[in-house]
Parts: C-alpha cells; sequence; structure tokens
C-alpha cells in the first residue's frame, strides 16, 4: 500500500503544471480579447455616438 500516496503525488506533480498553464492561457486571452474590445470600442465609440445622434434625433 506504499504506491497510492507516491501515484497520488505523481498525479498531483504532473496535473497541478497542466493546470496552472491552462489558467495562465485563459488569463491571457480573456486580457486580450478585453483589451481588443476596449480598443475597437474607443475607436468605434465617436462614429456610433455620432451615427446614433444623427439617426435618433429628428430633424437634425
Amino acid at each position: 500500500m506504499v504506491l497510492v500516496p507516491v501515484i497520488t503525488a505523481v498525479a498531483v506533480v504532473m496535473v497541478v503544471p497542466m493546470v496552472v498553464v491552462m489558467a495562465v492561457v485563459v488569463l491571457v486571452v480573456v486580457l486580450m480579447i478585453m483589451v481588443m474590445g476596449v480598443f475597437a470600442v474607443s475607436r468605434a465609440a465617436p462614429a456610433v455616438y455620432t451615427h446614433i445622434s444623427r439617426t435618433s434625433i429628428p430633424g437634425s
């Protein structure tokens, strides 16, 4: 019964780096998406604002 803790330790040592790498990759992807979204919104906001103000206000 000495093998069970050894196998558990090996499994933990193998799984933990994979989980950490997956978490880091997900965080990087989310940050990139957020940065791109903020950049796109900041680029598109004036045009969208002028378009909305032109189309929604009658008589302008």
